[in-house]
């Protein structure tokens, strides 16, 4: 509840109101709080440097492949959407896939809705 509405202060009154009263430990907690040693500072890590010269080298050579590969994949895209083109012309294939579709829909039953 991190609220600070009027009908939350009638159950935060409540609340306070019925807390039983904290255990005496006889000041056991604050000799233990006092006995711990100050936080320290963890220090960054060493090879997060190396990470990033990784990542950097990674990108650059993905960039590097994708432009040598452009050619060929113009050459590639203009070959499968002409397979695909022919594929899709005859009235089988357009009827095969439709059936496929169907058949899957009614297998599928109430978990295509959900």
């Amino acid at each position: 509840m991190n609220s600070n509405e009027p009908a939350d202060a009638g159950l935060e009154a409540l609340l306070r109101n019925s807390a039983p009263a904290p255990l005496s430990d006889s000041g056991f907690a604050s000799r233990v709080l006092a006995s711990l040693p100050p936080a320290q500072r963890i220090p960054a890590a060493p090879w997060w440097r190396l990470q990033v010269a990784l990542i950097a080298v990674g990108a650059a050579a993905g960039l590097v492949a994708a432009l040598s590969m452009i050619s060929s994949l113009d050459a590639g895209i203009s070959l499968a959407t002409g397979t695909l083109g022919n594929v899709l012309s005859e009235p089988g294939a357009i009827l095969a896939l439709g059936a496929i579709a169907v058949v899957w829909a009614l297998a599928s039953g109430d978990e295509a809705v959900n």
